[in-house]
């Protein structure tokens, strides 16, 4: 068995979106300790009203006023984000209350969040999944130090398949499938997923302990060791739950069903080559074909 104070004091996930953070969340989810909340945007985000924007935009939230408005806002929807939209918390009153008597930092207000989350599921992990978090695990693991970080990798010529696929993105000036739209899109891949490699290197150099990656493509062709995998890495102990998770919203709806739905997405050409073109060394460090 596992020792507990090995175990981790949160889990988050992080990475590309369209590289499969739901379905890792959902595998997590599967596990009896582990509840992952859906994207807060707690850190997020530099084109919408993420939380901390949204705050800042409030004021000084040691006045209780503003506090008050910041609640409001959490459970009319009103900040951006999958976790505001679906009202995942329940108690409002009882939010409030514990924030007014908290320190009111953020650190603090993103820690109440997701444990009453985790309470609300009868879980005792808390954690939680916000793909642009990629870009502020430095803060995660000095609010929580304890933490673990797992990013999920996917190969980019799929990402981008897999955004041309999906809904209109929020707020996007251009028509979805025009060829703007597409390059857009693109552009896009082109940039974070190269961000994510040269980030990953360094937080498995700056966080051994506490960071580590899995490819999408491995939790597809070996499920359960890759899992098994992950659940060392956090110190936990494996459950079969975690086989095959209900995945809700995310890019396909069962397990079985993946590595067929994976051969649908396809690129023109075009795309395939200059992706190849513009990422041809770190593709192939990373197992991807080029």
């Amino acid at each position: 068995m596992k020792e507990l104070h090995l175990k981790p004091s949160n889990v988050f996930i992080v990475g590309v979106g369209r590289s499969g953070t739901k379905f890792l969340q959902s595998i997590l989810c599967g596990h009896p300790e582990l509840n992952i909340s859906t994207e807060t945007q707690f850190l997020s985000s530099a084109l919408h009203n993420g939380f901390i924007k949204t705050a800042n935009k409030i004021g000084d939230l040691k006045n209780d006023k503003n506090l008050i408005t910041l609640v409001d806002k959490m459970f009319d929807n009103q900040i951006f984000g999958a976790f505001w939209k679906r009202k995942i918390l329940k108690n409002k009153e009882e939010i409030l209350q514990k924030f007014k008597d908290s320190d009111r930092e953020f650190k603090t207000l993103f820690r109440i969040i997701i444990e009453e989350d985790m309470r609300q599921n009868n879980k005792t992990i808390a954690g939680e999944k916000t793909p642009s978090h990629l870009y502020h695990v430095d803060t995660l693991l000095k609010w929580f130090p304890q933490a673990k970080i797992i990013q999920i990798i996917r190969d980019p010529k799929k990402v981008l398949a897999s955004e041309m696929h999906k809904g209109l993105k929020p707020d996007h000036p251009l028509k979805k499938g025009s060829r703007l739209y597409n390059l857009s899109l693109l552009v896009y891949v082109l940039i974070n997923w190269n961000n994510s490699i040269k980030l990953d290197k360094k937080y498995k150099k700056k966080y051994p302990e506490n960071y580590t990656s899995v490819r999408y493509e491995d939790l597809l062709q070996d499920h359960e060791n890759t899992i098994r995998e992950i659940c060392n890495f956090l110190n936990i102990e494996f459950n079969a739950n975690m086989l095959n998770p209900p995945v809700r919203g995310s890019s396909f709806s069962k397990v079985k069903n993946e590595n067929k739905q994976e051969k649908k997405l396809q690129l023109p050409k075009f795309y395939i080559s200059t992706i190849n073109l513009s990422l041809g060394k770190k593709l192939k460090q990373y197992n991807y074909q080029t």
